[in-house]
């Protein structure tokens, strides 16, 4: 069985992440020449109670991932930006 996509890399990929120990605000900028392609975050499987996300977004020139949340997660908070030109 073959692929539908071939097996290629994505020129200039980079996964920066993230860990946020303290505050409700996160940033992730990309490296210059890449822009975002892909995010995400999450806390650790551990914690108890709410976290909520208040959103998690590219800024308009997708060069940078901000994360905003209501609540701060007791061992912080994790955000991933997939980054390539």
């Amino acid at each position: 069985m073959q692929a539908c996509v071939p097996d290629a890399r994505i020129p200039g990929l980079e996964s920066k992440q993230r860990w946020s120990s303290v505050g409700t605000q996160t940033t992730i900028t990309c490296p210059p020449g890449t822009f975002v392609h892909g995010l995400g975050g999450g806390a650790n499987f551990t914690d108890q109670g709410s976290v909520h996300i208040n959103d998690l977004y590219p800024t308009p020139d997708l060069r940078t991932v901000k994360l905003t949340m209501t609540r701060h997660p007791a061992s912080g908070m994790s955000v991933q930006a997939l980054c390539a030109k």
